[in-house]
């Protein structure tokens, strides 16, 4: 596997490193023990039976995990409304004139996952990314939410 494990300590943040499909499993895995929320902010994303909308769906905890997905392209935001049920989604379109190449997950509040990886098939499954996943990390969880907050309370309803 290509997953790097960067620091191990009960005390201390474990970082690693999610290497081309790697970030799958990982994904899968929060998604799938998600207890509370998701928050997730990307430019843009297809919603396919291979993509980001099919683990969200299948993977996204139990009914009362709160999904909040942020775009700036509204390219595939109406498809993954079709395949994930209203009441566990919030959709948002983030308007805005600069481009936008930024990606942060944010599950229950203790894991951040940022990197290259891309919310469609294509970046998912035949490029070669890396991401990183922060897990123990209060202060860095806690830092991506204030970055995630303001931008969601700026987006608009889908």
């Amino acid at each position: 596997t290509g997953e790097a494990e960067l620091s191990k300590s009960k005390n201390s943040a474990r970082v690693r490193l999610l290497i081309d499909n790697d970030f799958v499993a990982y994904m899968r895995h929060a998604f799938r023990f998600a207890r509370e929320s998701i928050d997730i902010f990307t430019p843009r994303f297809r919603a396919s039976t291979r993509g980001i909308g099919n683990l969200i769906r299948h993977n996204a905890g139990v009914g009362n995990v709160k999904i909040r997905v942020l775009v700036t392209d509204l390219g595939g935001a109406r498809s993954l409304r079709a395949i994930v049920p209203e009441k566990r989604l919030q959709l948002r379109i983030l308007e805005t004139t600069q481009r936008n190449h930024e990606r942060l997950v944010i599950v229950d509040g203790e894991k951040y996952i940022t990197g290259s990886h891309g919310f469609t098939p294509t970046s998912l499954f035949n490029s070669r990314e890396i991401s990183v996943a922060v897990e123990q990390s209060p202060d860095v969880c806690s830092a991506a939410a204030m970055r995630f907050e303001p931008l969601w309370s700026r987006g608009r309803p889908v």
